[in-house]
């Protein structure tokens, strides 16, 4: 398949290009820019990182936070799945209409808006104004 270095390469141009374009015709405040943007940013990230290697004080670093992530890779597939499967239960108890979706979700729709809500919750922002409307 070739080297990893050479694939993050030639997803760094190709999501710059992309940016550009969205930006261009959407706009920078379009949700799909910010996040083809902060994409960009995550590749310049990975790149930086590998340039750093080549020292050898932030090698040892290097190498370090790579197995880091890479070993977190599974516990952040398995934490997505299940926050996935509690956004449903919380789906089934408190069913989701117009009149109980929070204000900044309505954008994103009712699936997209009570996953969110489901690793907020996850994370320690326990607002249940949701269960005031049953």
């Amino acid at each position: 398949m070739g080297r990893p270095a050479f694939w993050i390469d030639v997803m760094h141009v190709s999501l710059g290009y992309i940016s550009l374009y969205m930006q261009y015709v959407h706009g920078s405040n379009y949700l799909a820019s910010k996040i083809i943007l902060v994409l960009v940013v995550n590749v310049c990230l990975v790149k930086t990182f590998q340039y750093l290697k080549i020292f050898a004080s932030y090698s040892v670093i290097v190498t370090m936070l790579t197995n880091v992530f890479s070993d977190l890779t599974v516990f952040l597939t398995f934490y997505m799945i299940l926050m996935l499967f509690l956004s449903q239960v919380f789906i089934v108890i408190i069913p989701a209409t117009e009149k109980n979706l929070a204000a900044e979700y309505k954008e994103i729709g009712f699936f997209l808006g009570g996953f969110i809500k489901t690793i907020r919750t996850s994370l320690g922002d326990f607002d249940f104004s949701d269960l005031e409307h049953i």
